[in-house]
């Protein structure tokens, strides 16, 4: 499973037409599922994968968060480590998923999603993820901090 997700978000990256395919053959639900995974890695590809799918479109992102991905997505910035994964990098791709689905393609936060964001705790735990230490980790979780604290 894994794999299959790892090889989707590379086929979804950046390319457009497979980003709205993998969303026509109905891959939102079966991805949101895996933001729940025992495996840091699978949670992982698969956030960044419906991220992918998220981004190309205002449709897919609607539907991304009428189904609960959102979520998913703010759960994954809970401080749970992996020996298996470098816990950084986990952290510094859930942070900027989450910043990239609150947002528009002009890079503005959507307020309706900030606002469910801050409802399901991403500013606490946000606060918690800018407390690590790891530069990188810590000023990502700053930025979207404050973009998501202009919404109350």
């Amino acid at each position: 499973m894994q794999h299959s997700v790892i090889a989707l978000k590379h086929l979804t990256e950046d390319c457009p037409q497979n980003a709205h395919a993998a969303y026509l053959e109905g891959a939102l639900e079966p991805l949101i599922e895996q933001l729940g995974s025992s495996f840091a890695g699978l949670r992982g590809a698969a956030a960044s994968t419906l991220k992918n799918i998220c981004v190309e479109s205002q449709e897919h992102c609607e539907e991304f968060m009428r189904l609960g991905g959102l979520k998913g997505f703010v759960n994954l910035l809970d401080l749970v480590s992996d020996p298996l994964m470098d816990h950084a990098d986990l952290m510094l791709e859930a942070v900027w998923n989450l910043d990239e689905v609150t947002k528009d393609q002009t890079g503005r936060t959507i307020e309706q999603y900030a606002k469910l964001a801050n409802e399901q705790g991403a500013l606490e735990k946000l606060e918690k993820v800018k407390g690590i230490d790891d530069d990188e980790v810590s000023g990502a979780a700053a930025t979207v901090l404050a973009a998501l604290s202009q919404v109350k």
